[in-house]
């Protein structure tokens, strides 16, 4: 018979328990090894990418095709429905290609595959931050969409990946500490690779510059109401089918809500003098 050895502390099975398939010579090495493989994997974080499509996102991507940040294991960039359409251009034509140079995949992640992308909950709440308008009073209302479309919806995904222990990074440069966070997620940690490096928006604007890279616009959702007047013109000017989405969906809206707007004139959309 053949002699077989505990996985654990190297003991010589019995044949009993050769012949009934055991790789452990007890159930306390069937644990503590089993235990000890776990640690190991726990112990060892991939490094995961969250792009974002933006300046920052941008370049990171320059960091890592110049060698200056490593590879990540796996890289992602999360398309809620509603995000508009100049980012998926910039994404589509040119990072992913550029990626694609150096074996990195860039993977779009839709948030309807791991949820919904509504604008009201099935709670009734309005998941974007609208500005309402109240006994002429203008405030606004809390914002849930970042969180429902992008941050569940990736931590679902990297599940699906097997991702039981990550670093995700995030392209905020050293210019906006403030707004650098710590997870909430003990498996997934996030990471700032542009702070860590103090590379402000110069900076990076610079770098694009360096290696011919485009500078791409501001990435937001094309019904986002934190929006400047400058945002809003650009996509009424040169992306009409999403300036026509905006306008329906902040008609949707103000048909449940009349005292709720898409800008901060408070005032319908299509009738805002920019």
């Amino acid at each position: 018979m053949k002699s077989l050895n505990c996985l654990k502390c190297g003991k010589p099975l019995t044949p009993r328990q050769i012949l009934n398939h055991r790789k452990y010579c007890s159930i306390a090495c069937c644990n503590k090894h089993k235990f000890q493989v776990r640690k190991e994997r726990l112990t060892t974080a991939k490094q995961v990418w969250a792009c974002g499509g933006g300046v920052e996102s941008t370049t990171i991507a320059a960091l890592i095709v110049q060698g200056k940040l490593p590879k990540p294991d796996l890289a992602y960039i999360t398309d809620c429905g509603w995000e508009r359409s100049s980012t998926w251009e910039h994404v589509n034509n040119f990072l992913i290609p550029e990626l694609d140079k150096v074996n990195v995949r860039l993977q779009i992640i839709k948030t309807v595959d791991y949820t919904e992308n509504d604008i009201i909950d099935r709670n009734g709440w309005i998941r974007i931050p609208l500005f309402v308008k109240k006994n002429g009073k203008i405030g606004k209302a809390r914002s849930f969409c970042n969180r429902k479309w992008k941050a569940q919806v990736a931590n679902k995904w990297l599940k699906k990946q097997g991702v039981e222990r990550c670093e995700t990074w995030f392209g905020i440069n050293c210019d906006d500490k403030s707004r650098v966070r710590k997870s909430q997620y003990w498996w997934n940690q996030n990471k700032y690779p542009l702070v860590e490096q103090e590379i402000n928006r110069e900076e990076c604007i610079w770098i694009l510059g360096q290696m011919g890279w485009p500078k791409p616009l501001r990435t937001s959702c094309f019904i986002c109401p934190s929006q400047s007047n400058a945002d809003w013109i650009n996509i009424k000017e040169n992306y009409p089918e999403d300036w026509a989405k905006a306008c329906e969906v902040e008609k949707y809206i103000r048909e449940i809500d009349s005292n709720m707007y898409l800008h901060k004139a408070c005032v319908p959309l299509d009738q805002v003098k920019f």
